[in-house]
């Protein structure tokens, strides 16, 4: 429960004798001479990676005894205290601030901001662990930031806030919880959804995959995602033409609102091509797809004579079914003659 604390001693690369002994003789300490390599090499005013690491470990070597946070937080105040300005396109979609000393032949170039695409981009590997997701959500403005994001002309910068939400919403009811209740999330996330497909198809993949993981993660996402007129379609718009994992996801979404009420049922059956939608993916689809896509239509029908005879007056529906079922038997068949093999070889 108590704080984390670091105790090392930090005496530079270690380089190997035979490489030592030449720079010696060069009139150069090794350890010396590589840290004064890593320290002051790369171009002028570059801060990356390595320069950031240099720093912590500076940090560690002066205190002897420190903590994670408090290296951390020195860092930020440090490297925060320049005058941020803006970005001086004026066809840049977000006010993204940037150190003075940022490259002008980089900031001469861009024409959009790229800032923000590596900012959604570092925020979506950062988010690894709980608490690091409840670190990130809790920031000021940093869930606002990244729905922001997700309305910018810039198609990197959408898919990378996109995936960042995904990360920061996985397994995490506070920081979901949060993401809905940002003005407009899940009303951008649906509309990413219902536009039509392109080549890669990264951003609506994520958008859908945000979703899944607010619904897992905070049950009231469903009722508040249904109350968005266009969501149901939206989602059977992915399941139409979206990305194979993108239809298996989005057959797990809609698997999961059509629990909801008989109201959401009516609703779905309703668009034009959502119950041939899901019998498509039931024929081809992986299958993560195919079991999702059959729940779902077992949602459908489950207490509906109606839809029920819907689905058995479609040959395609029900022969589907019946497949995916007798799939699901052979694999549950294979998969324990395979657990008794292995038994009766351990005890031979």
């Amino acid at each position: 429960g108590g704080a984390s604390y670091v105790h090392m001693s930090y005496s530079g690369p270690q380089v190997p004798d035979g490489l030592a002994s030449t720079l010696i003789a060069a009139g150069e300490p090794a350890a010396k001479k590589k840290r004064m390599q890593r320290t002051h090499g790369g171009k002028a005013g570059d801060k990356g990676l390595r320069h950031f690491s240099m720093k912590v470990c500076e940090k560690v070597e002066q205190k002897g005894r420190t903590t994670y946070n408090e290296v951390a937080d020195e860092l930020v105040a440090e490297f925060g205290a320049s005058r941020p300005r803006t970005l001086p396109h004026p066809q840049a979609s977000l006010d993204v601030l940037i150190p003075d000393d940022y490259s002008a032949r980089r900031d001469a170039l861009d024409s959009e901001p790229w800032m923000l695409v590596e900012a959604c981009y570092m925020m979506t590997h950062v988010a690894v662990t709980d608490s690091l997701r409840n670190a990130v959500g809790q920031r000021p403005g940093a869930l606002e930031l990244l729905v922001r994001a997700l309305q910018v002309g810039l198609q990197v910068a959408r898919t990378n806030a996109a995936k960042a939400l995904a990360a920061l919403a996985c397994n995490c009811e506070a920081v979901s919880k949060e993401i809905c209740n940002v003005d407009g999330a899940l009303d951008t996330l649906l509309c990413i959804c219902d536009e039509p497909p392109e080549q890669r198809d990264e951003v609506r993949s994520a958008a859908v995959k945000t979703l899944v993981n607010l619904v897992d993660a905070f049950i009231e996402s469903k009722e508040l995602i249904c109350q968005i007129p266009h969501a149901l379609h939206a989602v059977v718009n992915i399941i139409s033409t979206g990305t194979d994992g993108a239809k298996g996801n989005a057959c797990y979404l809609l698997a999961n609102l059509l629990e909801l009420s008989s109201h959401v049922v009516e609703v779905t059956v309703a668009i034009p091509g959502s119950v041939e939608a899901l019998v498509d993916v039931l024929m081809c689809g992986t299958d993560f797809a195919m079991s999702n896509a059959s729940r779902a239509l077992g949602n459908i029908v489950d207490e509906n004579l109606r839809m029920a005879s819907r689905i058995i007056a479609n040959e395609r529906a029900l022969g589907c079914l019946v497949s995916v079922a007798q799939s699901g038997r052979d694999k549950g068949r294979r998969s324990e003659e395979r657990r008794v093999g292995k038994e009766c070889r351990s005890r031979w």
